[in-house]
């Protein structure tokens, strides 16, 4: 299974390639962070419990697999492949402004908004 893709698409399908772009570089600057909070690896970075919603145990989108021929899955996978300059600015979270801020959502960490999606380096 493509952790990694399946997390990007659950996360930001609806956000075109360049939310996409996003939350692959959320990932990836967690992984190569240094920092012992995350995993190196931006598989086990996925999978945290707790970290990214989709994979949560009562999250819906956790059910939700993908068609190899999904053009949005194909984006998925592409921001994995050429990833491209971070868009982020070094966010190492985010989330949908169509929930109240988390309390770790300062102002002061506040990187971009990209679609719906708000970044932040916490």
């Amino acid at each position: 299974m493509d952790i990694l893709g399946i997390t990007i698409w659950r996360e930001a399908r609806g956000e075109g390639f360049e939310g996409m772009r996003a939350v692959h570089h959320v990932i990836a600057n967690r992984a190569f962070s240094g920092r012992p909070l995350w995993p190196k690896d931006r598989e086990e970075v996925c999978l945290q419990p707790f970290q990214f919603s989709c994979w949560n145990p009562m999250d819906p989108q956790r059910k939700l697999y993908p068609k190899s021929d999904d053009p949005s899955y194909r984006g998925a996978v592409g921001t994995v492949l050429l990833p491209g300059e971070d868009p982020t600015g070094g966010a190492t979270s985010y989330y949908d402004v169509s929930i109240p801020a988390p309390s770790w959502a300062t102002p002061e960490n506040f990187t971009c908004q990209i679609g719906r999606l708000r970044f932040h380096k916490v």
